[in-house]
């Protein structure tokens, strides 16, 4: 039953991820500020501050990532044969050796793929900023992508727009040569 929820944030529409974390992330009646006051730390603007509404934009862009993060992960976990497990274990290694020794080195691939995918995914986010922020307050959580949109389409200067959106593609592209170059060797 768990197993099938994990992935709900991540299929939820952006939007209605918003909009909800928009209702929680509320100064004045948001859920988490009501939940906050009870240890005298409620009344943070979450939005609407320009030293705070970054990290509840990065803090709700993580949320809606992580379960697609833990599918992928947890498939390469399913991959690595159990007879290493079994063999680490007569062999005496502790739950910690076995991890740094077994677990993390096989899956180093699959956590390249969750980082390379995650950054670009990030670079390139837009709806999630449109709907929480709108880029504001007083631009704080401006990106690229908003960047974009903004000279693109509010502004109508399409050159900008298009120099931003080739500067996200070369972004883009660093990161998948960082890729292909972190797994060079996989395929050997």
């Amino acid at each position: 039953m768990l197993r099938s929820l994990i992935p709900l944030p991540w299929l939820v529409p952006m939007v209605v991820s918003c909009i909800v974390w928009r209702r929680i992330l509320d100064q004045d009646t948001g859920v988490l500020n009501s939940f906050l006051g009870l240890f005298g730390l409620g009344d943070t603007p979450w939005l609407t501050s320009t030293s705070v509404a970054l990290l509840a934009v990065v803090l709700v862009n993580i949320w809606i990532g992580i379960p697609f993060n833990m599918v992928i992960l947890y498939g390469g976990i399913q991959e690595i044969p159990k007879e290493l497990y079994e063999a680490a274990s007569l062999d005496g290694g502790s739950a910690w050796r076995t991890f740094r020794s077994i677990t993390l080195p096989l899956l180093k691939p699959v956590i390249t793929v969750v980082l390379v995918l995650g950054f670009m995914s990030t670079v390139k986010i837009l709806d999630l900023i449109l709907a929480l922020t709108d880029g504001g307050p007083a631009d704080s959580t401006q990106t690229l992508g908003t960047l974009t949109y903004q000279n693109s389409f509010v502004q109508l200067d399409f050159g900008a727009g298009a120099v931003v959106g080739n500067v996200l593609i070369l972004i883009s592209a660093v990161f998948a040569v960082f890729y292909l170059w972190a797994n060079r060797n996989e395929g050997k």
